[in-house]
């Protein structure tokens, strides 16, 4: 069972603020499910993905800036 996190615990998970959060859900940068057409959560392993997608992207741009 999927585990469904706020925009608080979500902050403390990936270590940025609340307000860094709700920056990157607003330029769907964040994978975010609306309850109720209001309510906003988060679902972890959407969240681990995403994490792992954005260290593979500034790795490839390191990478690149190198070559």
């Amino acid at each position: 069972k999927d585990t469904y996190w706020n925009i608080e615990q979500v902050a403390e998970y990936l270590g940025v603020s609340p307000r860094t959060v709700r920056r990157l859900m607003k330029h769907k940068r964040l994978p975010h499910s609306k309850i109720g057409g209001k309510l906003i959560r988060y679902s972890k392993p959407s969240i681990d993905k995403w994490v792992e997608m954005y260290q593979r992207e500034l790795q490839n741009e390191n990478e690149a800036q190198f070559r």
